[in-house]
Parts: C-alpha cells; sequence; structure tokens
C-alpha cells in the first residue's frame, strides 16, 4: 500500500509537469496568433493608405481633365467621393492597428509594467513558404508529445496501481508474529533488575496468524470500483486519441488549403493591379469613366487584403499545426 501511493504521487507529479508544459505551449500559440494579428493590421493598414493615395491621384488627374475640358466635373465628385470612403478604410485600419496592439499587450502581460502605451511593432513580417506536411509523421509526433496525452496515460497508470491495490484487499492476510520478554522472578526490585540483565528468565514466542475476510463486502465494492474507474480511464485516453488523430488531420488541411488561398489570392491581386493600370491608361486616353477606374481601385484593394489575410492565416495555421503536433516548446526552443 505505501509503495502504490508513492508510485502515484510520481505520477501525479509528472501530470502536473505535463500541464505546465501546455499551458506555456498554449500561451506561445497565443502570442503567436496575436502577433500576426498585429502584422496583418498593419500590413492591411498599409493598403489602404495605398488605396487613399490612389483616389487622391484619380481626383487630380479628373480635376485636370475638367480643367482641360475633356471630362465632365461629375467625374471629379464621383473620385471625391471615393476619396472619403478610402480615408474611412484608413480610419478603421489605424483602429484596428490599436485593438491588435492591446490584444498582443494583454497576453504579454504588458500592462502589469505600465505598458499601454508602448508601441508595439513586429520584426518580422508575415513570409509565405510553403511547407510539406507528412500526415502520419504528424500523427506519430502528437501522440509521442502531446502533453494532455501523456499526462492521461500516466492516468491509467494510476487507476491500474489503485486495482492493483484493491485486488490485494480481497486476499486473506497471513502475518508472522514474535515477540521476545525478560523477566524476573526477585522478592526485590534491586534483585528483579539484576535478573533482568541475567538473561536467566528469558521467553521466546513467535506464532503465525490467518486472517480470513468473511464477506469483505466493502473491500469489494472498492475493488469493483477501482477497477471501473480504470476502465474510464482507459475509455478517456482511447477518445482523446480520435480526437488527437483528428485535430491533426484537420490542421493538416487546413494548412494544405491556407497554401492554395494565398496563391489563388496572389494571383488575383496581381490581375488586379493589371486591371488597374490599363483602366487607368485607358482613363487617359479618354475611352473609359472614372466610375470604372474607382471599381478597379476597389478590387485592388481587397485583392491586396484578401492576400495578406490568406499570408496571416497560413501562419497561424502552422502555429496550430505545432500545437497539435506537441512541438511548441522544441519549435521556439523554451526548456522547462
Amino acid at each position: 500500500a505505501n509503495l502504490t501511493n508513492i508510485r502515484i504521487a510520481t505520477n501525479n507529479q509528472s501530470i502536473s509537469r505535463e500541464q505546465l508544459r501546455l499551458r506555456v505551449s498554449d500561451v506561445v500559440t497565443q502570442v503567436q496568433n496575436a502577433y500576426f494579428d498585429l502584422i496583418f493590421a498593419l500590413e492591411n493598414l498599409e493598403v489602404q493608405r495605398r488605396s487613399l493615395r490612389l483616389a487622391q491621384e484619380l481626383v487630380a488627374l479628373n480635376r485636370a481633365r475638367v480643367r482641360a475640358g475633356v471630362a465632365a466635373p461629375v467625374e471629379v465628385t464621383q473620385a471625391e467621393a471615393q476619396e472619403a470612403a478610402r480615408l474611412q478604410d484608413v480610419i478603421l485600419a489605424e483602429k484596428a492597428v490599436r485593438d491588435a496592439e492591446d490584444t498582443l499587450k494583454v497576453v504579454l502581460n504588458l500592462p502589469e509594467r505600465g505598458g499601454w502605451d508602448q508601441e508595439l511593432r513586429p520584426t518580422d513580417a508575415a513570409t509565405f513558404a510553403v511547407q510539406r506536411v507528412d500526415l502520419d509523421e504528424a500523427i506519430r509526433l502528437a501522440l509521442q508529445n502531446r502533453n494532455e496525452y501523456r499526462s492521461a496515460k500516466l492516468d491509467v497508470d494510476n487507476r491500474e496501481l489503485a486495482v492493483r491495490l484493491a485486488r490485494n484487499q480481497l486476499l486473506p492476510d497471513l502475518s508472522l508474529q514474535g515477540s521476545v520478554s525478560l523477566g524476573g522472578a526477585g522478592t526485590t526490585y534491586g534483585r528483579n533488575l539484576g535478573e533482568l540483565s541475567s538473561g536467566e528468565f528469558t521467553s521466546y514466542s513467535v506464532g503465525l496468524v490467518l486472517t480470513v475476510p468473511i464477506g469483505n463486502r466493502f473491500a469489494q465494492a472498492g475493488y469493483v470500483r477501482s477497477r471501473l474507474l480504470s476502465d474510464q480511464a482507459k475509455t478517456s485516453l482511447r477518445q482523446l486519441e480520435l480526437l488527437i488523430v483528428q485535430q491533426v488531420r484537420e490542421a493538416v488541411r487546413r494548412v494544405e488549403a491556407d497554401a492554395r488561398r494565398v496563391e489563388a489570392n496572389r494571383a488575383a491581386r496581381v490581375l488586379a493591379e493589371e486591371q488597374l493600370r490599363v483602366e487607368q491608361r485607358r482613363l487617359e486616353a479618354g475611352v473609359t469613366t472614372t466610375f470604372n477606374v474607382l471599381s478597379f481601385q476597389r478590387d485592388l484593394a481587397a485583392a491586396q487584403a484578401n492576400e495578406i489575410q490568406a499570408i496571416t492565416d497560413y501562419n497561424k495555421s502552422l502555429a496550430v499545426l505545432d500545437s497539435v503536433r506537441g512541438i511548441v516548446l522544441e519549435r521556439h526552443r523554451i526548456e522547462l
């Protein structure tokens, strides 16, 4: 019984360590996601500013065309309306940057050190480099490294130890007992002390005591309960294994889908840039309208924002993949 308690306590210590590693991994993943969200907010702000500059350039161009008598004043009005809309987008993008900064500050616990007024600027950009992921290897890594899975296996071990201990309580108890005693037959205290030290009146006893519990319902109920808890822990472990495999498969699919999204949005952005260039030249030649140019400007801004969002999502999906594979700490060289 004492050895069982020691082994269970040792396993509980390991479970606590795994829980700590899991908590640190979760925090690191939260920091990554907040970091990439801030990168997206900053890059989206630049997209909106570029879009605003395009609208302002179009306003200036149309004013020049009106002065030259080759365009109607309404085209200036249309361009100015688009300029106002783009200015609103810039304002909203600036707010999004502040919001993303605050989210990252909270995750990093900067406000506790007076960091609300600190300006955060990422040192890295959201990059896109396709990573090929082997599904079987990813599942193997997850089942090897996931902290909650290792904790669940330790819990199953604890339940098995409890079953063994409960089974032991059902067995008869055979005890070996023995004793040694010293005595004296003197009539005085001093004489008795002398006879005790002489060993003349030493007596010995030895015996076996067999205890057979009758009924032993309490121990039997404890044994049944331990077995049920052990079976429950094993079932939970199997369910967790299925969940982990499902999470890995979904994470791998997400990485692959986001990679294709980046490529598709990049192609759409390139086409949008070319369409806008062509339409601007046509406007300068007087063969199209301001309305068409404004439409292509909106399309370009949306395509640029979609590409940045896709790259951000791809990097966040890679972070999630590291999390479900249980390699966040190793990836970032964090040791506990």
